[in-house]
Formats: C-alpha cells, sequence, structure tokens
C-alpha cells in the first residue's frame, strides 16, 4: 500500500491536469482522466454516469463556470488497495474572470491498471449554480 506522501502525490498530479484542461477548455482530454463507469454530481445538474454524460455535465458546467483553481487537497487517504479519496476546496470564475464562490469536493480515484482514473465527484458550490 503507498504510503500517504505517495497518495498526496497523486492527487496533486490528478488536479494539476484536470485543472489544466478544465480551464482551457479541452473537455475531450479531460474525460480521458475519468474510469469508463465514473460518476459527477455537482448542483443544478442530475447525477452523469460514464465518460460521454461527464463530458456533457462538463461542457454545460463550463458554461458557467469558466475556471477552476483548486486548493491544496485537505485530506487524502486510501480505501483498500485500488482508491484514494480526497477533499479540496476550489474558487471559481466566471467568463469574465470574476470570483464566482468558493466550493468543495470529495473525490474518489480508482486504480485501474498502472493509473490512477477518477472514479466519484461531489461538487458542493456552497450555492444554487
Amino acid at each position: 500500500m503507498a504510503s500517504n506522501d505517495e497518495l498526496r502525490d497523486v492527487v496533486v498530479q490528478m488536479m494539476r491536469k484536470w485543472t489544466s484542461l478544465y480551464n482551457v477548455g479541452n473537455i475531450r482530454l479531460l474525460v480521458e482522466l475519468y474510469a469508463d463507469n465514473a460518476t459527477m454530481m455537482a448542483p443544478g445538474m442530475p447525477l452523469k454516469k460514464g465518460k460521454e454524460d461527464i463530458s456533457e455535465g462538463l461542457s454545460n458546467l463550463r458554461k458557467k463556470i469558466a475556471s477552476y483553481h483548486p486548493h491544496a487537497p485537505d485530506d487524502v487517504g486510501a480505501i483498500g488497495d485500488d482508491m484514494v479519496y480526497f477533499t479540496c476546496g476550489f474558487t471559481s470564475y466566471n467568463p469574465d474572470g470574476e470570483p464566482l464562490y468558493p466550493g468543495k469536493g470529495l473525490f474518489l480515484l480508482k486504480k485501474l491498471g498502472d493509473e490512477y482514473k477518477l472514479y466519484t465527484e461531489c461538487y458542493n458550490f456552497n450555492k444554487q449554480v
């Protein structure tokens, strides 16, 4: 089993990749960070299941939220041998670059083969989107 420092490195690398791809609007490559059967839960949106559904959800979300800037992970840990959970806060911005609101998320990564993929995302924006 990986150490907490190793798990934190996995999480930070995933956060950096996700943020970079989302912020430039590359949804096609962003969705490749997800497991085939991943789920995404965000306020104002029905549950999204699978890459195609998540791609649609991210495209719609990006119309309101142009960029995310996550904070450092608050909590990171292992769930068994193949899952990692983490929580982190973030600040989001509209297309004009104005801050919208802070939020928090709970995320699960699942190890598939030699790499971790996003498995579950649950966002809380602290207000209705």
